[in-house]
């Protein structure tokens, strides 16, 4: 992960006598421990590193070790070349941490770092066509969800309920991601899923948290606050894609002409100084 690559060919080689070769697999085993058999103990306090140890798979009933197996995987996956750092690590928290501790040794402030020239991209979509002719007299370009077809706008709930079953295996024991919430960063990237292409809209526009919308400031600091995090925070290759979804009831309250100032806005390139760009959503996923 962190670029040693002669350091992890060098325990790799270390590693690969230890290997054993039960007969019921078709694959090389990384043993949980090695022993040495109760019969030499004794020679083997007399005169250490004498006596040949055994590995845990001599013992009956010692089950695999799954764990230090899967680590064992992995690592020659890397290595081969089938996967990459970012594979494992696909929000860079790893990465981000390497350079938090190197602003400390630097006498540096981990808080003050943020990547460099973060642009965000910002969705417009419209909930309906009707809603769209309403802000296009404005000057405010939208989508609706069948214009930006093949890709498909779904909500954060959505997403939870497929997320359930990533890594489920009923003979691993394994139930998949917990059906807690997609935070904003899983929010503001594209997936494939099935076929399809899939952008998700923040929870803040989810159907549950409708209250919220009867306030227009409030949506447009909440807003204000997303770009900021995804700003500090983003650390996948590309741009963070904000979906922005809005609702024929934001056209009812009576903060209306806060949204449609900040809409406007937004086409300055700026949002409370960070950088934004208006796109459409068919581009943003090339």
């Amino acid at each position: 992960m962190k670029g040693e690559i002669d350091k992890a060919m060098e325990y790799n080689n270390l590693m690969q006598p230890l290997l054993v070769h039960p007969v019921t697999e078709l694959f090389s085993w990384l043993p949980k421990f090695y022993y040495v058999p109760l019969d030499d103990l004794e020679r083997e306090r007399k005169a250490r590193g004498t006596v040949i140890r055994k590995s845990s798979f001599r013992l009956p009933g010692e089950s695999y070790f799954l764990w230090g197996q899967a680590v064992y995987l992995i690592s020659q996956l890397l290595i081969s070349g089938c996967l990459t750092p970012m594979d494992l690590d696909p929000l860079g928290r790893c990465s981000a941490c390497n350079r938090g501790r190197a602003a400390i040794s630097h006498g540096g402030s981990v808080l003050g770092e943020r990547p460099m020239n973060v642009t965000i991209q910002v969705v417009l979509i419209s909930e309906s066509t009707r809603l769209q002719q309403i802000l296009a007299t404005y000057g405010v370009p939208t989508q609706t969800p069948r214009q930006v077809e093949p890709i498909q706008i779904w909500p954060p709930d959505q997403l939870v309920r497929v997320g359930k079953f990533m890594g489920c295996s009923q003979n691993l024991g394994l139930t998949g991601r917990p059906q807690r919430p997609v935070g904003q960063l899983g929010c503001s990237r594209f997936y494939r899923i099935s076929g399809l292409t899939v952008l998700c809209y923040p929870l803040l526009f989810e159907a549950q948290d409708f209250y919220l919308l009867h306030d227009m400031q409030v949506v447009i600091d909440e807003v204000k606050t997303d770009f900021k995090f995804l700003s500090d925070w983003w650390r996948l290759p590309g741009r963070p894609t904000f979906c922005f979804l809005i609702k024929e009831d934001m056209v009812k309250v009576s903060g209306f002409d806060q949204l449609l100032r900040f809409l406007i806005g937004m086409k300055n390139g700026t949002v409370h100084g960070t950088r934004i760009v208006l796109g459409r959503a068919q581009v943003e996923a090339k």
